[in-house]
């Protein structure tokens, strides 16, 4: 029996062929159907919703939801830039746009009015000084400067379906005037249906520069209604880890609602780990990767203000099946192979006879072959099978042979 056993690990399928060849004694075929039967089962409960599952011999391509910064900002100290598409129709004030301009003071603002360029002087809100900028979003005002060490710290991108699309526009891990070493991270984001998010990742201090005072807020094209966090209206304070929402009202004002901290997960850089191993492996929002055995590959994001963030993809890897028996019992009667998340478009499969002639095509991964060539049943034998990624047989994905057995 401790034989047995032996080959009913080391070869489900074949010995359950055996058992339909009724060559052995009857003990021997009950002991090894319900060897099987479990064993299969206990198969299953492994496999969980955010496991890929491939066979033996598959490459898989592995792709983060993680999204980049997007396009960086080049800007000059207490500068404006712009326009810029927004990427879809946005609503503010009760006026429409599809353009804004970028601060390098923390803000972005809408319209071709004066938008307060070379404004570097902290200010309250509402305010109608010509100098201050309009129809903006503050977040937060102060004086950030953009062209310390030539580097790139602002960054804008659009993304998502209509009607919840939204532009983020971030400033990332930039240094205040004259405090150099005190380095803001934080988020403006702009959503599809007209609200509006703020995200403060880190704002620190600078007690010489105009006392810290900082403005975190929201105000109209003329500076006459305006809308600022509690004792952030040109006052002096820091942040760490705050959000809020503007939620726009039907007679044209503003709500402001804390939210629980959530900004969006925007990488400077993303690298590939895989399981057991203390080196990246790889850099990139996709990897392609073909595994022998179980294992995990992790996608880590260095994000703004020294955060990380980390994405995992489990991989299960089971063997290839070898053998098929298509005998109608509703267990193993067609050949078929899992390859993990490759899109039905990138898969055909072909099966040859010993002669070299195809006898079964399918580009449906959920497709199998159940042994027959035109409505007839194959002899037994051994057959070659290829995966190709598309109709051209120089992209093999994987290949190997199955026995047929009645």
């Amino acid at each position: 029996m401790n034989l047995i056993l032996l080959m009913i690990i080391k070869f489900p399928t074949f010995f359950f062929v055996l058992i339909q060849t009724r060559k052995m004694n009857e003990r021997n075929r009950i002991f090894i159907l319900l060897f099987f039967l479990l064993s299969t089962i206990i198969s299953k409960s492994q496999i969980n919703n955010n496991e890929i599952v491939i066979n033996s011999g598959f490459t898989v391509t592995l792709t983060t939801n993680i999204q980049d910064r997007g396009i960086p900002v080049e800007i000059r100290d207490d500068n404006v830039v712009g326009p810029f598409e927004i990427g879809f129709e946005f609503v503010y004030f009760k006026e429409t746009y599809t353009e804004f301009y970028i601060g390098a003071n923390g803000y972005i603002a809408f319209g071709e009015d004066d938008l307060g360029g070379g404004r570097r002087l902290p200010f309250p809100i509402p305010n109608t000084d010509i100098s201050i900028p309009k129809n903006c979003i503050l977040g937060p005002f102060q004086d950030w400067d953009p062209s310390y060490n030539d580097a790139s710290y602002i960054f804008y991108k659009s993304y998502g379906d209509s009607p919840n699309r939204k532009l983020i526009v971030s400033w990332c891990d930039i240094p205040l005037f004259d405090c150099y070493d005190s380095l803001g991270s934080f988020q403006i984001v702009v959503n599809e249906d007209s609200s509006i998010e703020n995200h403060l990742i880190e704002k620190p201090a600078c007690a010489n520069l105009f006392e810290n005072k900082a403005t975190q807020g929201i105000q109209n094209s003329t500076g006459t209604i305006g809308f600022a966090v509690d004792e952030r209206n040109n006052e002096s304070w820091i942040a760490k880890s705050e959000s809020c929402k503007y939620i726009p009202q039907s007679d044209g004002t503003y709500k402001i609602d804390s939210l629980k901290f959530s900004p969006e997960i925007l990488a400077k850089e993303i690298l590939w780990f895989e399981e057991g191993n203390i080196y990246e492996i790889s850099s990139g929002k996709s990897i392609s990767v073909s595994p022998q055995k179980n294992t995990v590959y992790t996608a880590v994001a260095s994000l703004c203000g020294n955060r990380v963030f980390e994405e995992k993809f489990p991989i299960k890897v089971i063997p290839t099946p070898n053998a098929f028996s298509p005998n109608n019992d509703g267990l193993n009667d067609k050949f078929k192979l899992i390859a993990g998340n490759l899109p039905k478009g990138q898969f055909q499969m072909k099966i040859y006879n010993r002669w070299g002639q195809m006898i079964f095509e399918t580009n449906d991964i959920e497709d199998g072959w159940d042994g027959t060539y035109k409505s007839e049943l194959c002899q037994e034998g051994v057959y070659v099978w290829i995966v190709l990624s598309s109709d051209n047989e120089s992209n093999v994905l994987n290949k190997g042979t199955v026995t047929l057995i009645r």
